[in-house]
């Protein structure tokens, strides 16, 4: 179950009643942060991570994810991104962090993202990623190529079918023929990965079907 920190009401955040929710039905919790995970000065941004780690702990969560945010491979410093996870790592029972191609020109193309998951790799770090099927449609990248060059550290998928409308991209549910491109992307990347609907449903009865689309690739 994917918690959305964005969703929640002004104040407080609801961390309790989420705790509850996934202790009761012994759900696989990922905790959604909308915090960028680099300052647009390249830094680290070692306050809204923390809020991160700490609200997903909160709430048991198994894995959090964030957006890459300004990743520069020539000023940003990934051994802070260490100490942070480090401290994380002392205070409590390990989280999976996972940093996701979002929807932005600066954190949803590939280049930083190969950039950054390289340097992550180099260091040794327990960094993951979250791949968006979709999201690359909108930042004009090629979502196969992606996940040829990524695949190594994907944990979890999100699963969507985007389309453009006019000026606008559109999420829509994925296709169900046997062609369709979500197939060969599922392919592509870690059988044992999670995989999560991403996507409006138009009526949700039709929930069973598109998690057996999603089991079946």
């Amino acid at each position: 179950m994917e918690i959305r920190r964005e969703l929640f009401p002004p104040g407080e955040p609801p961390l309790d009643p989420c705790r509850r929710t996934l202790e009761q039905y012994r759900l696989h919790g990922v905790y959604s942060a909308p915090i960028e995970l680099w300052l647009p000065s390249g830094e680290l941004n070692e306050a809204g991570l923390a809020i991160a780690l700490r609200e997903a702990r909160a709430i048991q969560a198994d894995m959090v994810k964030m957006p890459l945010g300004h990743y520069d491979r020539f000023r940003s410093d990934v051994s802070a991104l260490s100490r942070v996870l480090e401290r994380d790592r002392r205070a409590g029972e390990a989280i999976t962090l996972t940093v996701e191609n979002d929807q932005t020109d600066y954190g949803g193309r590939l280049e930083p993202l190969q950039a950054f998951f390289g340097a992550v790799a180099q260091a040794a770090l327990p960094v993951s990623m979250t791949f968006d099927i979709g999201n690359w449609s909108y930042c004009g990248e090629n979502a196969r190529t992606a996940a040829e060059r990524l695949r190594d550290h994907v944990v979890y998928i999100h699963c969507k079918h985007v389309e453009q409308h006019g000026a606008r991209m559109q999420t829509l549910p994925i296709p169900r023929e046997p062609g369709a491109g979500w197939r060969e992307l599922l392919r592509l990347l870690p059988s044992d990965a999670l995989r999560a609907i991403e996507f409006p449903l138009p009526d949700a009865s039709l929930l069973p079907e598109y998690i057996a689309l999603l089991k079946g690739a």
